[in-house]
């Protein structure tokens, strides 16, 4: 369209295996909205220039994303996501989306009550259409562990696969064992070593009318 501007801000995914076309690339080469992807981990990452450093984050879902303290404190970078709300995990101040702190400390167990605030927040703020990113220091344990919470309580994933959509969408993800142990309490289900490896994800299963 003459006169329009396109602003690149991302680079592409590797290939990653869908439920409905096999397999894809995955671009985002525009600001504003992201395209609809089919399941959790399998969405997009939309990067920007940093002191010579790219900033990225990682979309879990269509509104679901995780980053790092300085990708939240990107505004360009989060309008270029469409984030509507920020829950953040660390300490920061946060230019443009809704913000809520929630203190959530690192390699120490998450009490259920923080399990239960964090997933209420990033649910609510989707119901009404906003994008969420969730962030911590470094995008890499606390974030990805609420987003694992997110997946298992919201989405029908088990952990396992909550856990493995997360790490292929933001593959340097990586949980601290005492996040994981607590989640896997706080949900009753069977911890990393008992539980199967090959257990496919499924849906909640629909309510029927009384």
């Amino acid at each position: 369209m003459a006169g329009s501007r396109r602003t690149r801000v991302g680079t592409p995914l590797p290939a990653v295996p869908t439920r409905r076309a096999g397999f894809r690339h995955v671009y985002c080469c525009y600001a504003g909205r992201l395209p609809e992807h089919p399941e959790p981990g399998a969405a997009g990452r939309l990067t920007t220039p940093h002191l010579g450093e790219p900033l990225s984050i990682d979309f879990i879902t269509d509104h679901l994303a995780v980053g790092g303290r300085d990708e939240a404190q990107a505004p360009g970078l989060l309008r270029a996501a469409g984030i509507g709300f920020v829950l953040s995990l660390a300490p920061v101040a946060v230019t443009g989306p809704r913000q809520v702190y929630l203190a959530v400390a690192d390699r120490e167990p998450l009490p259920g009550a923080t399990i239960a605030q964090a997933v209420g927040l990033i649910a609510a703020q989707i119901a009404v259409g906003r994008r969420v990113l969730v962030h911590c220091q470094m995008g890499i344990s606390r974030s990805p562990a609420i987003a694992v919470c997110y997946l298992r309580q919201c989405r029908g994933l088990t952990i396992p696969r909550a856990l493995a959509a997360v790490v292929r969408a933001r593959p340097q993800a990586q949980p601290h064992p005492a996040l994981l142990d607590s989640i896997y309490a706080h949900f009753d289900d069977e911890g990393p070593i008992a539980a199967s490896a090959s257990d496919s994800p499924r849906p909640p299963a629909p309510t029927r009318p009384a």
